[in-house]
């Protein structure tokens, strides 16, 4: 006759229980597996989506402020910054970070480039996986004038006159969420960001002359 009590049957039958069904930390394992894997895909998506979020957000603030310089609307500008925080900035509508706007404006010559697309192509001054923006948009500017840059414009900004061919480009230092991961990441002031660039080429209208202290 089997004296044991119920107790002990339960505690017997949990120890002859094979190993192989106890399932109680398989989830935290499996988690711990294709958790951190889930979580950067999910970071790598968010990364991209704000970055073309805020390339339209830039292509619209370059096409607008291009309206208003080429129509001499655009409010004149002593300087880089003065004309980031009166022209551009507005143009944004407060979706970005207007302190990491770098803006370049320039006087073009199409005649000295093949056609009017190779004038009005901006290019990123990337250097060793560097951004090397330097003075980019002022006078002592460590980048250089675009390749159909007229001889005798200022290099970097300049405030448009009357029937001008004008090159407008427009940098923002997106910060990038997963670091280098990105092959579109590039190094700024020791932090990874993505170089987003919007450009726009266009003749300013015959309105009056600015009079501006700072022209093409």
């Amino acid at each position: 006759m089997d004296e044991r009590s119920p107790t002990d049957r339960v505690r017997l039958a949990r120890c002859r229980t094979p190993l192989s069904a106890d399932r109680r930390g398989a989830f935290a394992l499996e988690f711990a597996m294709v958790g951190p894997i889930f979580l950067l895909a999910l970071l790598f998506v968010f990364n991209v989506a704000y970055d073309l979020f805020t390339n339209e957000v830039l292509n619209n603030a370059v096409q607008t402020t291009a309206r208003q310089m080429q129509t001499g609307t655009a409010p004149v500008a002593t300087s880089q910054s003065q004309f980031v925080s009166t022209v551009v900035c507005p143009n944004t509508y407060g979706l970005i970070d207007c302190n990491n706007i770098f803006v370049r404006v320039e006087q073009i010559d199409t005649n000295t480039c093949s056609d009017f697309y190779d004038a009005t192509t901006g290019t990123l001054p990337v250097v060793g996986g560097s951004l090397q923006l330097g003075d980019y948009g002022g006078a002592g500017s460590d980048t250089g004038p675009s390749q159909c840059a007229t001889g005798n414009a200022a290099t970097g900004f300049c405030n448009a006159g009357p029937n001008e061919a004008i090159l407008i480009s427009i940098i923002y230092t997106a910060p990038s969420f997963i670091g280098q991961l990105l092959g579109t990441v590039v190094t700024y002031n020791g932090a990874s960001v993505t170089p987003l660039l919007a450009t726009a080429g266009f003749e300013t209208e015959g309105f009056a002359p600015l009079g501006a202290s700072n022209p093409c």
